[in-house]
């Protein structure tokens, strides 16, 4: 379909889908899975991408005996999402970093059970990490948060949805830095999003729609948030 339409490039959400397990198994399996389709990309010239909600910046269990369900309960340092791109192909197979969840798992993912049983301190860090994926990031998920004393129900971290370059999150400050390492040349492609743009709190679907224009309002003024951004 992708082919048919012109399409330069297509993606997926999270390459585990939801609710995204972190055991080494099921990854071992989604890796397979990508390289499977990955030469199919290349001979119709199309790049593939997969998004990055929080879930998969969570270590990966891959260490000490299983459990009762079969499953690993310690790691050995290594992020799920990390084990994903060292296994794929980078040409092919990117990185679609939601700007967003990338500052929610640097909040919650600061830690992990070692093989021994110790506990490892390892805090996530979006900025970095987007330099050190450098040009394989040829997606980002654009999107702010303002800290808040209680994030949306079911979400972990301390954080509440905002009008883009509004909020807390240095989204500026990791635009500048990657556009500036990256060099002429690089031109990522933008999702930009508000996820409690139609309503105004909350992020269920069965939400009512209490300011449906809202959403327009608030799409008016990401793409203004977005323009606004200073250069490096």
């Amino acid at each position: 379909l992708a082919e048919t339409l012109d399409t330069p490039i297509i993606g997926s959400v999270d390459p585990i889908p939801w609710p995204c397990s972190n055991q080494k198994d099921d990854w071992d399996r989604a890796i397979d899975e990508w390289n499977q389709c990955t030469p199919k990309a290349q001979a119709a010239g199309i790049t593939l991408y997969a998004h990055s909600h929080w879930r998969p910046w969570d270590f990966m269990r891959d260490s000490g005996t299983k459990n009762a369900k079969g499953e690993y309960e310690r790691c050995s340092g290594v992020r799920s999402m990390e084990y994903w791109l060292a296994n794929t192909d980078p040409r092919w197979a990117t990185l679609e970093l939601d700007t967003y969840w990338a500052y929610v798992a640097r909040d919650v993912y600061k830690s992990y059970t070692a093989p021994d049983g110790s506990t490892k301190h390892d805090e996530f860090d979006p900025i970095a990490t987007a330099l050190k994926y450098g040009r394989r990031v040829t997606f980002f998920h654009a999107k702010d948060g303002v800290r808040a004393a209680k994030p949306p129900a079911g979400f972990a971290g301390k954080w509440v949805w905002t009008v883009y370059n509004t909020g807390d999150m240095p989204v500026e400050e990791l635009f500048q830095k990657v556009m500036k390492k990256n060099g002429k040349g690089y031109r990522p492609f933008l999702h930009i999003e508000q996820d409690n743009a139609a309503a105004g709190e909350g992020h269920s679907l069965a939400e009512p729609f209490s300011d449906p224009a809202k959403s327009l309002r608030d799409a008016a003024a990401d793409l203004t948030g977005l323009a606004a951004m200073k250069p490096a």
